[in-house]
């Protein structure tokens, strides 16, 4: 069955139960796997202007990759902001990731941003630092949004733009994925964003225009607060070494500088959004004591392949609030599937069970591979038993009044 048709096949599992809200461009294919063989790129795109730390002015610029040969009005955007701890790196470094998501179908971006060139000696001063690249990644935001309301040069769907980056990157487009004028905010952190422009930055002037992304790729990255993740967050992917020494992958402090940055890396990130209810997965490298390790062969085809299928999801698989078979309090049922990637064992939890069950789980190519039958609020299954890879779960219920649930699973080795 090739990957169309197991398209069908899950549209055919989920139609009874849901309507089900696709962005134009998808076909089962797009977005999942390399579409596009050739990439058109325009590079020293300017998008913005600022003062730096050390009080030099600062051009920014932006490189655009757009796959080749796409007819499409509307196509995805993904932002990706380099690292190096913000003292070094450049908007190159992001290149051939931005390669591999233009190949899969979508518009990619790395841009430049402010990085250290002063005197910085404490927290308050590297909270300056952070505010100054999330405004700058704003500003990249807003450029799109304003291109797609005027000339259109990139024909990007303002309405499906997510950023991403790799360490200071990651933390660069978490925190701004995640901080909102809401959130109980430090006032020397207060302080900072007010003497750079407020929320929207003062790198460009087109503020009428929105910086908010629909989802996130963040790789090895950290937030300032963990409760700036909220129910109105977005559903982001995270991968992270265990004992990173660099960006911590729980609440730790960074070892790049002399003074103690404390912040709270994926691990913490993903606690923060479990808690919220907001859509996340975690990739973790268990045990290692590296930073962005998994770029390395053979797991950065894991990472790139997990987190276009986070995207895809997003993008393709998304669920509206209409059902086309309404379920009464009673017969409605609910399941929480974890850890989510699983490397050894998946828990299966009712949060109200109405019966007996049969559980499924099918492959990429829509084989049924594993069933059983259980009548318990908690299942453990072992996957050591399954290849790497994503697959469908469904729960079908004896009680025909409850509507089958299909969870995605991603099982790594």
């Amino acid at each position: 069955m090739n990957h169309k048709l197991l398209w069908i096949f899950l549209l055919l599992l989920l139609m009874p139960f849901y309507i089900l809200a696709q962005h134009p461009t998808c076909d089962g294919n797009r977005y999942l796997n390399d579409e596009y063989p050739k990439l058109n790129i325009t590079t020293d795109v300017q998008f913005g202007e600022s003062i730096t730390i050390g009080g030099n002015t600062k051009t920014l610029f932006m490189d655009i990759y757009e796959p080749s040969g796409d007819i499409a009005e509307k196509r995805p955007l993904i932002v990706f902001v380099h690292g190096g701890g913000f003292i070094f790196g450049s908007r190159e470094d992001m290149a051939p990731i931005c390669e591999a998501f233009a190949h899969r179908g979508f518009v990619t971006a790395t841009i430049d941003y402010r990085l250290i060139d002063g005197t910085v000696t404490d927290s308050i001063g590297m909270a300056d630092v952070v505010v100054k690249a999330v405004g700058d990644l704003r500003a990249a935001i807003r450029f799109f949004r304003e291109d797609a309301a005027t000339t259109n040069t990139y024909r990007v769907d303002p309405d499906y733009i997510f950023s991403g980056g790799a360490s200071a990157g990651g933390v660069t487009a978490s925190t701004s994925a995640m901080l909102d004028s809401t959130d109980n905010i430090p006032q020397y952190m207060l302080d900072a964003i007010a003497a750079n422009g407020g929320f929207s930055g003062n790198s460009s002037n087109n503020t009428q225009y929105s910086h908010k992304v629909r989802g996130l790729l963040n790789y090895s990255g950290s937030i300032p607060r963990d409760h700036w993740i909220d129910p109105q967050s977005p559903p982001f992917y995270s991968a992270h070494d265990e004992f990173d020494p660099v960006v911590p992958y729980g609440y730790g402090t960074s070892s790049i500088f002399a003074f103690p940055i404390y912040s709270y890396g994926s691990g913490a990130m993903k606690l923060a959004a479990d808690a919220a209810g907001v859509t996340n997965e975690l990739y973790t490298v268990v045990s290692s004591g590296g930073h962005v390790s998994y770029f390395q062969e053979p797991t950065a085809q894991i990472v790139l392949d997990a987190s276009a299928s986070f995207l895809h999801d997003i993008l393709c698989n998304s669920q509206t609030a209409i059902a086309q078979n309404q379920q009464s309090a009673e017969t409605a049922a609910s399941i929480r599937l974890y850890p989510n990637p699983s490397n050894a064992e998946v828990t299966i939890e009712f949060e109200n069970l109405v019966g007996n069950y049969t559980v499924e789980f099918f492959n990429v190519l829509g084989e049924r591979v594993y069933n059983t039958t259980n009548n318990t609020n908690f299942l453990r299954l072992n996957t050591n038993q399954f290849t790497s890879g994503i697959y469908f779960v469904k729960v079908q219920f004896t009680n025909p009044a409850v509507n089958p649930i299909i969870q995605r699973l991603h099982i790594l080795k």
